[in-house]
């Protein structure tokens, strides 16, 4: 009788890699560029983004909260 070589593993995490811990993935370093919102806003509480002909409003609620609208 063969014996399955799959068994025994996690069936989620089929390659057996560790998953990172919630700590790890929050000190991660960013990729790429970081923005600071205050930044990107100039003291407004909305701007507009022109993305590859699109234009996107970045607005900030009454919660103080960042809302990217097409």
């Amino acid at each position: 009788m063969p014996t399955n070589p799959n068994s025994g593993r996690n069936k989620n995490n089929t390659d057996q890699t560790p998953l990172p811990s919630s700590h790890q993935r929050e000190t991660a370093p960013p990729t790429g560029r970081v923005l600071r919102s205050e930044d990107i806003l100039a003291g407004q509480r909305e701007v507009q983004i022109l993305h590859e002909g699109q234009t996107y409003r970045l607005r900030v609620t009454r919660r103080g909260r960042l809302i990217l609208q097409k």
